[in-house]
């Protein structure tokens, strides 16, 4: 079963499967501190394979390989795949408004989210960014800045990976105040409740 954070979703989906084509969807905007909290794994890298296939319920999903440059967060493997709602299989394509798409060779940056079938992309596409090299920087840079932080500060949303290097790093080791975040995995509320000795009921925003 997939998350439940994508079952209205799927089942939308399925809906107008002959169609390929999944209506416009809502997600949770995500700040800067909620990616860099939720995520089990920020990478940047470059796209080595993208193979779409059917799940075991008869869905479409893709599987992305990335060869990893640099980790972020989590551990530091060579080799990274992600898996996203969607894609063509002999000819039958299952298309879903606001999840990402990728492409062998691509620069990107990705914050992933464990869950029951590997790795997902977190926020779908609020959790991927392109990058590309500029030459006059000396530096991969952004193809959209990430989310500002939601911390009071009118600090400028990070555009280059330096800039989301010195910006996340603080926020991987202090959690940022607790919220109810729409997606958030049980175990994930759990042991953010845990770190900071919450109440193990649902605490209100």
């Amino acid at each position: 079963m997939y998350p439940r954070t994508l079952t209205t979703l799927i089942v939308g989906a399925l809906a107008i499967f002959s169609c390929g084509r999944a209506l416009a969807t809502s997600m949770h905007p995500f700040t800067l501190d909620e990616l860099a909290y939720v995520a089990d794994r920020v990478v940047s890298g470059e796209v080595l394979s993208v193979e779409a296939s059917y799940a075991t319920d008869g869905l479409i999903v893709t599987h992305v390989e990335v060869g990893v440059q640099e980790t972020l967060k989590g551990p530091a493997d060579d080799i990274v795949t992600a898996w996203v709602i969607g894609g063509t299989v002999g000819g039958r394509t299952l298309s879903v408004d606001g999840t990402p798409s990728f492409s062998e060779g691509e620069k990107v940056l990705l914050f992933l989210e464990q869950d029951d079938h590997g790795l997902s992309v977190l926020g779908w596409t609020q959790g991927k960014f392109g990058m590309r090299w500029d030459e006059a920087r000396g530096d991969w840079m952004l193809t959209r800045p990430l989310p500002a932080a939601d911390n009071g500060s009118p600090e400028r949303s990070p555009q280059s990976l330096t800039q989301t290097r010195t910006a996340l790093t603080p926020r991987l080791v202090a959690v940022p105040a607790y919220r109810e975040i729409p997606g958030l995995l049980a175990h994930k509320r759990a042991a953010f409740r845990t770190h900071w000795n919450l109440p193990s009921q649902e605490v209100q925003p």
